[in-house]
């Protein structure tokens, strides 16, 4: 994952070379518009990207306008006056109006989300507040006194439910507008942007929970490393920030009018002043952080480093004051009062003794009275009151915090802020009885969690010193967000057109294509990115070293071994030159690539060789950084093959711990490491656990991957072999079928996944005992094998002995006996000598021999065959030819 950087004129972007876990492409979207170096502009190259995702850009474009902005009916038969449908409009993004009670109650019924504020007419009360207040859906209830009658309410539902829900009665338009603009602000600010993670799991977390619980965590301290790092052009981030947030307050003339201000005074000393306000800043980013809106996180880039930068300034202004106001405490207390949702309430209670990232700027008070207006109140139907009591130790260095009084918005406030992302512990949560509120007491220090603090300081360390659009893609592309890491590689960037490095731009495309198994785009965005680089760079360049490296993998992935090795030969000695600073990390990528491709010619012992070198390279990692989850698997792919399963299951397992430690939890990589394991399972006669495996990974593909991607292709295709064994042959068919049916479009006729996927098939119809199809399968598989691989393949061995097993009932021991000899050489190529294969197929060699000089001895074929066949029922051992699912190395 180590990034190359080039550094003609000391601003060039980061370049990123990135290892293969592919997403598909539609045909429609393959060609690329061939660029030349002489004419490639930062333009013709964004179009390049955006092939990949221009419609799913269309289709799924994220907005702040979702279901969860609050949404204001109105019911009233007789409402003539507009001018409250005006003012509504001003405090919610979405007001609709009814007269008519059946059409209003069938509309709530309708709504899945629960963000509705709901004004009624007095006259309609025995009507519609008996319906609304067993809505999960609204909200809050409003009474507007439209009438000279006295208000009642008379219907059977008891006093201490329905008053949670109705606010109260209003006899004017603008007391009703003031209740209802605070409690929409109330209600907004209740969901907070949260990350928790125990500092010690408990017996019944589980450890995937555990790791899930720290991708999420870490998400957040690195997005905003690499936006606090970004270097921005102002004038375009800013010009991306106004037009954003006009088009989510449209048909808000107050916010336009703010957002005009903004766009004609903003300057960065001001940061604080404008994120204080009452304005669109505050809602539209706290609410982006805490849905993970990226793209409009990265809207507000501009306005989040001028933020940490002032912070990071009055911090130390701050702390001076304190010192020469002799202040002689170590820590400061500070108190935030608000409504939080009850599944966050019991998130923190589950959480004590363990820590919470706040994901957002925080606002205090060193004033606990001022904190208890905001938690007390008759709101309570909103969630929990709670009065977070924050002890700041005034030694933390990570993350910026400073009185802002002199540069808020409300400068009565006595307001402390504290900085994005800064992690607390939760010490303790205690009931004040007397005004119905929880205290949750938190604390600011030194003291992370040791692990995920040493992951983090090294994903912060590779991000680089220099961050731009193509480092956010290529985070993006780590965390197996593909589609928005073409997005963000499309992008025009910040830096100035002469600073944008095309070469690595190029390369992350070309990567991009290789995650969606486009090859031939892939490698066409590649050598153009080499072609580029051999006339800029000098020859010993680390990024021509990267983009060999790059070449060398999509080369294998098409089965040109020889071209592979040739391409990561390249990179090596690129690499391996005394002229450059040693690398080991960047060698040991090259390295396991070169082991895979001695993997996939069957030399194991070079490969063990290979990984061997690459894990003593790799002793400076942490123990949870990626890589190592690749050199796990590709380690435990060898044991594999060589048939110890026992240490393949281990590595698999040592990578898939790392890999949910270090991604979300539906990345590819993720379902990979779910079928290898499955696939060690099924080779110990753990079939079921082996099945449970496969459906996992199932469950991640085809929630993340297009429906042909080759991936799900090969998960279908361990389905079939585990349900075979189970003896459940029709689904074992089914599965082989979708397998060969993906595998049919998204790959060459020749392919050898399609080879695996009929030999297996003839596995399922021989135990139906249909031995004419099974053979014509086996045959059909071999003949697909030999176009593609070596005549002394490893895999080739198992099908040799299935077509041996099946000659020999059917009486042609000739050819019976040259294909189990055949799978017993091939086997001692590459197999321990004490292998468990090597002893089958010799053991199926001698039958067939004593079977070849009985027959010839005996009058009666008809009593030769009757014999032979009750021999190969006692001998006959079902194997199955699968494909292997490695994982490849990145810079």
């Amino acid at each position: 994952m180590r990034r190359s950087s080039s550094n003609r004129n000391n601003s060039t972007c980061a370049a990123s070379v990135k290892f293969i876990s592919k997403l598909n492409i539609s045909p429609e979207d393959d060609t690329l518009i061939p660029l030349s170096p002489q004419t490639t502009t930062t333009s013709s190259l964004v179009q390049d990207a955006a092939v990949i995702t221009e419609r799913e850009r269309a289709e799924s474009r994220p907005s702040l306008k979702t279901s969860e902005d609050a949404m204001i009916i109105l019911l009233d038969p007789w409402m003539d006056d507009s001018s409250i449908e005006v003012l509504l409009n001003q405090i919610a993004s979405t007001v609709i109006s009814f007269r008519s009670a059946d059409d209003c109650t069938n509309y709530i019924s309708g709504i899945q989300t629960e963000n509705i504020f709901l004004i009624i007419s007095s006259s309609l009360n025995e009507t519609i507040i008996p319906f609304a207040v067993r809505q999960p859906q609204v909200v809050s209830i409003y009474v507007l006194f439209t009438g000279s009658n006295e208000w009642t309410c008379d219907f059977s539902i008891t006093k201490d439910d329905w008053p949670k829900k109705l606010s109260s009665i209003f006899y004017s338009n603008n007391r009703l507008i003031t209740r209802l603009a605070s409690d929409i602000e109330l209600w907004s600010k209740r969901p907070m942007s949260m990350s928790f993670l125990k500092e010690a799991a408990d017996e019944q977390q589980a450890a995937q929970d555990i790791n899930r619980e720290k991708s999420s965590f870490m998400w957040y301290q690195v997005l905003l490393e690499i936006l606090l790092r970004m270097p921005a052009n102002s004038a375009i981030a800013k010009s991306e920030l106004i037009e954003e947030c006009r088009k989510i307050y449209t048909d808000n003339i107050i916010e336009q009018e703010k957002i005009t201000e903004f766009e004609r005074n903003y300057t960065p000393d001001r940061a604080i002043w404008w994120y204080t306000r009452d304005s669109f800043f505050f809602r539209l980013l706290n609410k982006a952080l805490r849905i993970k809106d990226i793209d409009v996180i990265f809207k507000f880039r501009l306005i989040i480093k001028d933020l940490h930068n002032q912070l990071k300034r009055l911090h130390s202004d701050y702390l001076r004051m304190l010192s020469e106001s002799n202040n002689v405490n170590d820590f400061i207390t500070v108190y935030r009062g608000q409504i939080i949702s009850q599944q966050e309430f019991y998130r923190f209670k589950n959480n004590i003794g363990g820590f919470v990232s706040i994901n957002s700027f925080i606002s205090t008070s060193v004033r606990l009275e001022l904190a208890t207006i905001f938690a007390v109140g008759d709101r309570s139907h909103f969630g929990e009151s709670v009065i977070f009591k924050i002890i700041i130790d005034l030694k933390i260095r990570t993350k910026p915090f400073a009185s802002i009084s002199h540069q808020s918005a409300f400068v009565d406030e006595d307001e402390i802020l504290l900085s994005m992302g800064t992690v607390f512990r939760v010490d303790s949560i205690e009931m004040n009885n007397e005004n119905n509120f929880w205290y949750i007491t938190l604390s600011v220090g030194e003291q992370d969690d040791p692990q995920l603090k040493e992951l983090t300081d090294h994903l912060k360390q590779e991000v680089g010193r220099v961050t731009d659009n193509l480092t956010l893609g290529n985070y993006l592309g780590d965390i197996g967000d593909y589609e928005r890491a073409a997005r963000y590689y499309a992008m025009p960037q910040d830096l100035p057109p002469d600073q944008i490095d095309l070469g690595t731009l190029h390369n992350n495309i070309g990567w991009l294509y290789n995650c969606k198994g486009n090859y031939r785009a892939a490698i066409t965005n590649y050598e153009k990115a080499l072609e580029i680089q051999q006339q800029q760079l000098p020859s010993n360049h680390i990024d021509l070293a990267a983009t060999y490296n790059n070449i060398g993998m999509v080369y294998y992935e098409q089965d040109d071994c020889e071209a592979a090795l040739v391409n990561l030969q390249k990179s090596l000695d690129i690499k391996q030159r005394g002229d450059l600073p040693l690398n080991n990390e960047s060698i040991a990528i090259t390295l396991n690539n070169i082991g895979l491709v001695y993997h996939k010619t069957g030399a194991y012992e070079k490969a063990f060789e290979t990984y061997n070198e690459v894990l003593k390279l790799q002793k400076c990692l942490p123990e949870t950084h990626y890589n190592l989850a690749t050199t796990y698997t590709n380690i435990g792919a060898v044991h594999y093959h060589q048939g110890n399963y026992p240490d393949a299951l281990v590595n698999y397992e040592k990578a898939l711990s790392i890999r949910t430690n270090a991604l979300h939890s539906t990345h590819p990589d993720i379902a990979k490491t779910h079928v290898n394991i499955g696939l060690a399972q099924e080779t110990r006669g753990n079939y079921y656990e082996a099945l449970q495996s496969y459906k996992l990974a199932l469950e991640i593909q085809k929630n993340v991957l297009p429906e042909d991607h080759i991936d799900i292709g090969t998960t279908y295709s361990r389905l079939g072999t585990v349900y075979n064994r189970r003896r459940e042959y029709d689904l074992a068919l089914e599965n082989q079928e979708k397998a060969l049916e993906i595998y049919s479009k998204s790959l060459a006729p020749k392919h050898p996944y399609i080879a695996t996927v009929y030999n297996n098939m003839g596995l399922v119809y021989e135990n139906q005992g249909d031995n004419v199809k099974a053979l014509e399968s086996y045959e059909k598989a071999l003949e697909l094998y030999l176009k593609t691989v070596s005549p002394t393949h490893p895999s080739l061995a198992k099908i040799y002995d299935n077509i041996g097993r099946l000659s020999e009932q059917k009486g042609d021991y000739e050819k019976a006996s040259m294909s189990f000899m055949t799978a017993h050489d091939i086997s001692v190529k590459h197999l321990p000598s004490n292998h468990q294969d090597i002893k089958l197929y010799q053991m199926h060699s001698e039958i067939v021999r004593r079977k070849a000089e009985a027959a010839l001895s005996l009058a009666s074929p008809l009593t030769v065959n009757k014999t032979l066949t009750q021999d190969t029922k006692r001998t006959r051992k079902c194997r199955c030819c699968c494909r292997w699912t490695i994982s490849f190395s990145r810079e």
